[in-house]
């Protein structure tokens, strides 16, 4: 009974995670960086060196993204050949969980310092003008997804 619960539970985060990832993503990850990228530029009006630092703390939150989500795809795959199986190899899946464990610690770790960074560059009238973006996004995403929030 309790495998039972467990291949369920498994079953039902997988589902779940497939729809929140296609029905809340735009077509291209790179193609919403750039846009969003575009628009903070232009509603908070960075300056260059702003913008210059911006554009360098992007791409190496996406240089490094990029390993998560091979990461991701490698456990997604291998959760769904132990579906198939005719039995549940819990241990090999959570090892595979616990092995991005510390590189998903250290990519977060990344992108809070280097937004420190970027933070400390805007002034004071930028930073209201984020937070009231951040607030519209919010909003945005709410009424979007509204199965997430």
């Amino acid at each position: 009974m309790a495998k039972k619960i467990v291949y369920g539970s498994v079953l039902v985060c997988i589902i779940v995670t497939l729809a929140c990832v296609t029905a809340c993503r735009y077509a291209s990850s790179e193609k919403h960086m750039a846009w969003m990228m575009d628009k903070f530029t232009r509603d908070l009006q960075l300056t260059d060196e702003q913008q210059a630092t911006l554009n360098a703390m992007m791409e190496e939150i996406k240089g490094e993204s990029t390993q998560l989500v091979t990461a991701y795809k490698n456990t997604m795959e291998a959760i769904g050949s132990e579906l198939g199986n005719d039995t549940f190899n819990t241990d090999l899946v959570e090892e595979m969980f616990a092995q991005t464990t510390e590189p998903r610690n250290a990519f977060m770790s990344l992108f809070i310092t280097r937004l420190a960074e970027f933070h400390s560059t805007l002034s004071p009238e930028q930073k209201e003008k984020l937070m009231e973006k951040i607030e519209t996004m919010k909003k945005h995403r709410e009424r979007r997804c509204r199965y997430m929030h």
